[in-house]
């Protein structure tokens, strides 16, 4: 899965790192890929994990997961008591996998994280920058 989505994302020097970000290093691309492709494989896995927490929370056993690359699958030991706990277990996976996509959504979000502040530590220590003579 990992190597399909990283040759999906360079395609050939054609795909969507190369076309979205031209004119970088080969290198960077083949990084970019492979990281995209360690998230989405870690995204499925959350998916599936928050199914099996909350059936987890629910009562009800999980015997084994098993993923594949297009569908994963919780086994659960039993069927949920009623309705609202069947539907709250069966509902979770695409709500978190829709939180992780409105946190990732921003292709800068590493970028505007990662710029750091040289004062930063100043500020928060509560050290008046004047008297250490930064402005």
């Amino acid at each position: 899965m990992v190597d399909r989505f990283c040759s999906g994302a360079l395609e050939p020097f054609g795909g969507y790192f190369p076309q979205a970000y031209p004119n970088q290093p080969t290198g960077l691309y083949w990084m970019a890929g492979l990281l995209a492709a360690v998230l989405f494989s870690l995204s499925v896995i959350v998916h599936e994990l928050s199914h099996s927490f909350t059936a987890i929370r629910s009562g009800i056993k999980i015997p084994e997961i098993t993923l594949f690359i297009f569908r994963s699958i919780v086994r659960l030991s039993e069927e949920a008591n009623d309705p609202k706990t069947e539907l709250k277990i069966a509902i979770v996976g695409p709500l978190t996998s829709f939180a992780l996509a409105g946190f990732l959504a921003d292709p800068k979000w590493i970028e505007r994280r990662s710029t750091v502040d040289p004062h930063w530590d100043l500020r928060l220590s509560g050290v008046d920058q004047r008297r250490v003579g930064r402005v």
